[in-house]
């Protein structure tokens, strides 16, 4: 309550607050008082220590706050669900207790439609270890690329695969030399190599590619295979993005297979998708 009268009064003007609570009095802006009566809107006019022991004993915890997460927050560096008070992720909860155990280190959950905040169990697969979790993930990207020009196009605007039909314009375009050899790589896969001077060779995508260009390609430029055949090196096959860029790339392709997944035209069992 203000003692004086405040018509006429500005806002700058020093005036005499008596507290609702305690009925102290104190010289206070006038400003002040409305700023405070309308932020905390508590209906009344408290003095310093009389509005911090109401905030204090009013204040709602747990569930009666209206801020309440049931104890769960999203963590922004992974994107999954965690359990505050054990820092455990909520997926590898839900479905230990739907086990009837607790998820080891070693082993990993794979959402099936690749939305981890889906938590549902018919959602969730068990992977015995990380090297069958990228399996998973690389058996995505495999069944993405039988499904090229059919349900999945690449849109080389974007850079990236999507479910939506893409025409992009046919290059033509030839080198005068042809590969020499084939090296097969630890991972498996097999690229084309063509010789360029004594004991120096160039893999034939990134050769095809900075002819095209007519500049040499940096180091961080990675060559992807549109189609995942990497013998294929057809100028209209290939594109050229950074480190980080062809990691998207993949990821795109295997986000075009989940929404294929919850549209009902890709099916999952076992860790294997397929149509």
């Amino acid at each position: 309550m203000i003692k004086e009268d405040i018509e006429g009064v500005t806002t700058r003007s020093i005036v005499t607050r008596v507290c609702d609570h305690c009925a102290g009095e104190d010289k206070i802006s006038l400003g002040q008082i409305l700023y405070s009566k309308n932020r905390k809107k508590l209906g009344k006019d408290y003095c310093k220590k009389c509005s911090y022991k109401y905030r204090v004993i009013n204040h709602k915890k747990g569930s009666d706050s209206p801020f309440w997460t049931n104890g769960i927050s999203l963590n922004p560096t992974s994107g999954y669900l965690r359990i505050n008070k054990t820092k455990e992720y909520l997926h590898k909860k839900l479905y230990g207790d739907f086990a009837g155990r607790k998820i080891t280190r070693i082993e990993q959950i794979h959402h099936i439609d690749m939305i981890k905040l889906n938590n549902d169990i018919e959602n969730l697969f068990l992977c015995e270890d990380i090297k069958k979790h990228n399996s998973v993930h690389y058996g995505m990207e495999k069944l993405g690329y039988e499904l090229l020009e059919k349900f999945i196009w690449f849109n080389r605007d974007s850079n990236r695969y999507t479910i939506k039909p893409y025409n992009s314009e046919k290059i033509s375009f030839s080198t005068d030399k042809k590969p020499s050899h084939i090296e097969t790589w630890k991972n498996g896969k097999r690229y084309e190599f063509v010789y360029i001077s004594y004991r120096k060779h160039q893999s034939y995508h990134r050769y095809i590619l900075e002819k095209y260009f007519n500049r040499k390609l940096k180091r961080n430029e990675h060559v992807h295979h549109i189609d995942g055949e990497t013998l294929n090196n057809n100028i209209n096959n290939l594109v050229v993005d950074d480190r980080s860029g062809h990691k998207k790339i993949h990821n795109s392709l295997q986000k075009c297979v989940a929404e294929l997944y919850r549209n009902d035209v890709v099916k999952f069992k076992e860790g294997v998708y397929y149509v």
